[in-house]
């Protein structure tokens, strides 16, 4: 008897937790709703988006028409090109359309016409925004935090300076999303929980832009640091080092190693490029 109600009792604080989560999930979204209406009503007022000339049309906009042709073509049954020959002179698919090809985001555009590209360009920016106060949201929750801290954290955190900025270059914002997860895979390790949320934020930093991740890196490398010598406990040289090299260890071994058919083709692409100033 004591052991089935003991069961039953799990069981509901089950179901309940899982109802809190989609409950805070919920405000969260209806809050993100209301301020970001705010915010971009005036593009819509003004028949405006949020792409511009710069990295917007010169840059991103045909890239977007590329990815949605790509996604058609293959959708339709002509196979997988791993070479393009409209890029140059003919250049290699993955290793020069890896940040745009390897970002699930970027598949929304194949639900407008290639004349709104500009519009889904625009919705692509919102929901990454979104998708980085959730994630900022996720990492507070686990954490144990408030609501009212989780709602301000996210919502502070999907619509900050960097990211209002950052609408106009796409690729800035997906590092955004990223970095709460790694640091919260940072923090499933060091608590003996499954390491894959640690393995698969790295593995996507890393496809999206070796740039942006040796970026991410350094400020997760600062959150590390500061976390272990701010914590309980007794602090020596080499504790600190067997927990830095786990985190490398599932980082590496794990996330880059899984990204690296993505990654060898740009590396490659990389170490053969030229930059020039007009």
């Amino acid at each position: 008897m004591g052991l089935a109600t003991k069961g039953a009792v799990t069981e509901k604080g089950l179901k309940n937790a899982g109802s809190n989560v989609w409950q805070v999930y919920l405000k969260y979204t209806i809050i993100f709703m209301l301020v970001s209406g705010v915010i971009f009503s005036q593009f819509a007022l003004y028949g405006k988006t949020l792409i511009w000339k710069t990295d917007g049309f010169l840059q991103w906009y045909p890239l977007m028409a590329k990815l949605k042709s790509f996604t058609t073509d293959f959708l339709s049954g002509n196979g997988f090109d791993f070479w393009s020959w409209d890029t140059g002179l003919g250049a290699d698919w993955i290793g020069n359309y890896a940040l745009i090809f390897c970002d699930p985001f970027n598949y929304l555009v194949m639900f407008f016409s290639k004349e709104k590209l500009d519009v889904a360009y625009s919705v692509i920016m919102v929901v990454k925004m979104y998708a980085a106060g959730a994630a900022m949201l996720a990492f507070l929750r686990y954490h144990r935090k408030s609501e009212a801290v989780c709602m301000m954290g996210a919502i502070g955190y999907a619509l900050c300076a960097w990211s209002l900025i950052s609408s106009r270059h796409d690729f800035f914002i997906t590092q955004l999303i990223l970095f709460p997860l790694i640091i919260l895979g940072v923090d499933k390790v060091e608590d003996r929980k499954s390491p894959l949320t640690l393995i698969f934020s790295v593995m996507l930093s890393v496809v999206n832009s070796l740039y942006f991740s040796y970026m991410t890196a350094l400020f997760v490398a600062v959150y590390i640091i500061i976390g272990y010598f701010t914590g309980e406990g007794r602090k020596t040289a080499g504790d600190f080092l067997k927990k830095l090299f786990r985190y490398i260890l599932y980082a590496v071994l794990g996330g880059v190693f899984l990204s690296a058919p993505v990654l060898v083709p740009a590396l490659y692409a990389l170490t053969n490029t030229s930059t020039g100033s007009g």
